[in-house]
């Protein structure tokens, strides 16, 4: 019997690395919080973070995603940036 090590990779990780690519909101916030010295790892997550979070609200609000939103510091989001 033929034994196939497979190997598995961390939940999101792929969607995570994609959106870098063809996102370049995601790209840019990624680079942000890099430039902050936060690790490739902890970037990652926090970029999937903020796409769950703003395609909840969309969901929420029955609106249309916007790249923009996701260009925008956090602070500037929630309007604290006045």
């Amino acid at each position: 019997m033929k034994t196939e090590t497979t190997r598995v990779l961390p939940s999101g990780a792929v969607p995570r690395a994609t959106a870098l690519n063809v996102s370049p909101g995601a790209r840019a916030y990624y680079d942000r919080l890099r430039a902050r010295d936060v690790n490739h790892s902890a970037a990652l997550r926090q970029v999937a973070n903020r796409l769950v979070g703003i395609l909840h609200g969309c969901l929420e609000a029955g609106t249309v995603y916007d790249e923009t939103t996701l260009v925008a510091s956090p602070e500037a989001a929630r309007g604290l940036n006045s």
